[in-house]
């Protein structure tokens, strides 16, 4: 099914839902937006609601498990997240180490769970090292 991109679909709705709505409430009085309020409304919703932490931060509890192909191997990550932040951690696969990757998985736990803190933190603690010819990038894939 398509979506109509035609304005009149629009304009017939807002007239429908208006005309509803005054039939409702026939005392309701239609105002308009100034510019004062449109500013107000945008300084709102990019201080507060365009905010990782308000559309990120408040989420439930819940879990993900993803696994991505890589040259050094299979990579497959389980994580639990709770408000926006990684609580618990496993990767396996079939990829060599050149190290405990229990420091890796230490050091995500309390990350926020979005691709830049998770890239960063790879980044940080040299993931690359840990896990052999799989860089920070293609381990990154597998948290999203």
């Amino acid at each position: 099914m398509a979506v109509p991109t035609d304005r009149r679909v629009y304009r017939d709705t807002y007239k429908l839902v208006m005309n509803h709505i005054t039939d409702m409430y026939p005392d309701a009085i239609s105002y308009q937006l100034t510019e004062k309020d449109k500013a107000a409304i945008q300084k709102l919703a990019d201080e507060k609601y365009s905010t990782w932490s308000w559309n990120y931060g408040y989420s439930p509890k819940y879990g993900l498990k993803k696994g991505v192909k890589t040259d050094g191997g299979q990579v497959e990550v389980h994580l639990n997240v709770y408000k926006g932040v990684i609580t618990e951690l496993d990767i396996f696969g079939d990829f060599f180490v050149n190290r405990d990757i229990e420091e890796v998985k230490q050091a995500l736990i309390g990350v926020e769970h979005r691709q830049e803190s998770v890239l960063d933190k790879l980044k940080e603690i040299k993931s690359s090292e840990y896990f052999n010819n799989i860089s920070e990038e293609e381990l990154a894939v597998a948290f999203f």
